[in-house]
């Protein structure tokens, strides 16, 4: 069973109710960054269609 857009998007949106704020703990919202980068690379191996980007901004971990 591949994992689908739905299930990404899920994913997306367990891990940006986890975001920490920046401002009152920064080291925790860099780890919080590192682990959502690596449950996008596990995801892109899963689905070549995987839009890491639009994973990344849906999280709340783009570089804007």
């Amino acid at each position: 069973m591949s994992m689908s857009r739905k299930d990404f998007q899920a994913i997306a949106e367990a891990l940006s109710k986890e975001r920490p704020s920046l401002e009152t703990a920064l080291p925790q919202w860099l780890q919080w960054k590192q682990d959502v980068r690596a449950v996008a690379k596990v995801l892109s191996l899963c689905n070549p269609a995987f839009n890491r980007d639009r994973f990344l901004t849906a999280c709340g971990a783009d570089d804007q």
